[in-house]
């Protein structure tokens, strides 16, 4: 597969910083991760191509993947069977047709009628976990509609795309959004003065850059900026003005340690060891069980721990954290507490998080359902 200079996937970077699309030529940035995603994009082309559907063997007996790639591919088939096809493209190779070194391969782009209109619609696929991704201004997406539009056999009078990121735990997993013509002219204009421009600019985007990871004196010197300012125990007015300047970077040191995280937590939940550390669920606050009808019973059954009626009670039952917190109020043993609670509340798994572990922990069973996954490409 050909590999181009300036392609859709980088444009957030290059867009961003320019001078790194000389400065990471040459430097890969070949991991675990892409090595995945280019296995789930091998599956689901085979798969669209034939007709046939993902196989386990296919995404090397990983289920989550096979789940993540089976969505994939239901995209597609539904937007086959539910629009008039002109043309598509199924993992296309193609260079853009006046801008040097600027083109990609897209996972899936079809040329559709849809009543008066023309849909250039393009369906991005993500199989990874940590990085979340919007279809709404996606840059990606326009640049494969910039490289993709002249090559169409009718003009597009609408671009469409469609993201589709199984595994995240931040976005919805299908995303949809509706481009301007005026915004893939606006980017062709950006992508055609990349080149001319031998800026650094270090931030959010360096995350994706092979050369942040090794050798970016750029962002080595941000960072040492940064640092001997933050040592400082009394900045001056110089200095305050210098942490103001690179307050942005608080972004990107976040995502950075957030993408740490959801990295171990998906070593942990893949049997990796982590050591000082084990995966465990979030939950989400206690929520009564059963009916209204259930609730009232509940309240009428608190009179025993010494709660009144009406305390307990607002139109309807109280929450259980208020109900707990009124428990405290008068001085109900914690163990009567939690087991009064426990029998008659539950608690939704709402993600996962890495915590301590303990002398007392077992080794814990990692493994979990399909619908609770943690990212990339």
């Amino acid at each position: 597969m050909k590999h181009f200079p300036i392609g859709p996937s980088s444009l957030s970077r290059l867009v961003n910083c320019p001078a790194s699309l000389g400065a990471a030529q040459g430097v890969s940035n070949d991991s675990e991760y892409s090595s995945e995603g280019d296995l789930a994009h091998a599956a689901c082309e085979k798969a669209n191509k034939s007709g046939t559907g993902v196989t386990l063997e296919s995404v090397g007996g990983d289920l989550e993947l096979l789940r993540a790639c089976q969505t994939f591919v239901g995209q597609v088939s539904e937007i086959r069977q539910n629009k008039r096809i002109v043309q598509e493209w199924v993992e296309a190779t193609l260079a853009h047709s006046t801008i040097e070194d600027f083109g990609g391969t897209s996972d899936y782009a079809t040329l559709y009628t849809e009543g008066n209109e023309v849909v250039l619609h393009i369906v991005d696929f993500k199989a990874g976990v940590g990085v979340p991704v919007t279809a709404k201004n996606n840059l990606q997406v326009r640049g494969y509609a910039s490289i993709l539009r002249d090559y169409c056999v009718l003009d597009p009078t609408v671009y469409r795309g469609t993201v589709v990121q199984p595994r995240s735990f931040a976005v919805d997993p299908i995303q949809h959004a509706e481009y301007a013509a005026t915004d893939i002219d606006s980017l062709e204009r950006t992508i055609a003065e990349i080149k001319q421009n031998n800026h650094f600019e270090p931030g959010d985007h360096c995350r994706f850059c092979p050369l942040a990871k090794k050798q970016c004196k750029a962002l080595a010197d941000r960072i040492e900026l940064i640092r001997d300012t933050a040592l400082n125990s009394t900045p001056n007015e110089q200095q305050v003005a210098t942490m103001l300047h690179f307050h942005s970077m608080a972004t990107v040191i976040r995502n950075f340690l957030k993408d740490c995280e959801t990295g171990l937590i998906y070593a942990g939940r893949t049997g990796v060891a982590v050591p000082g550390y084990k995966v465990a669920d979030k939950k989400s606050n206690r929520a009564w069980l059963g009916d209204e009808k259930r609730q009232q019973a509940i309240a009428r059954e608190l009179a025993d721990l010494g709660v009144n009626f009406n305390d307990a009670t607002e139109s309807s039952l109280k929450s259980p954290r208020q109900i707990e917190n009124l428990l405290k109020d008068l001085q109900v043993p914690k163990q009567e507490r939690d087991a009064f609670l426990d029998e008659r509340t539950e608690r939704h798994v709402t993600g996962q998080k890495l915590v301590p572990v303990t002398t007392n922990d077992q080794p814990s069973d990692t493994s979990v359902p399909f619908d609770t996954q943690p990212e990339q490409e």
